[in-house]
């Protein structure tokens, strides 16, 4: 007869106990902070090199850039480009531009806004490259300070 139990009237077989082993995973690591308003929400993120030592991989972020304009569902973006957001904040005119196809000025106020922070923080390192002269003029695209 096999194992069985008696539970509330009705009868049961018994089940053996198996050991499972454990599944090894590797787990990322990661630190955040989020700007979020009636019209945009960004969420920025940072992956670490070394949880245990606090470590942070250098000039690395990822923005989940969120669009709340539109009725839901909203529109979606994930950025990582450093450059181009340091170019954001350097009122580079090409970013500016791109940028200006997801979002409108006080978007681009905001983001430049965030960037900075970011940059005072250490997660987006700034190359302040004025000074260089690398030998042949190159046009200023960026728009001046008035606009943004």
């Amino acid at each position: 007869m096999e194992n069985r139990i008696k539970v509330n009237g009705e009868w049961y077989v018994k089940e053996s106990i198996t050991t499972i082993h454990p599944i090894e995973i590797e787990l990322t690591h990661f630190e955040g902070c989020v700007y979020e308003n009636d019209k945009y929400c960004f969420e920025v993120t940072r992956i670490y090199r070394d949880y245990d030592k606090v470590e942070f991989y250098s000039d690395c972020i990822d923005i989940k850039f969120t669009d709340k304009r539109t009725d839901k569902p909203w529109k979606i973006d994930n950025w990582d480009n450093t450059s181009w957001l340091r170019g954001i904040y350097d009122n580079d005119r090409t970013s500016i531009n791109e940028a200006l196809e997801v979002m409108d000025m006080d978007g681009i106020m905001e983001l430049k806004a965030l960037v900075g922070e970011l940059i005072e923080k250490g997660w987006i390192k700034y190359y302040n490259c004025e000074n260089i002269n690398i030998g042949k003029p190159e046009t200023d695209r960026r728009i001046p300070s008035t606009g943004c």
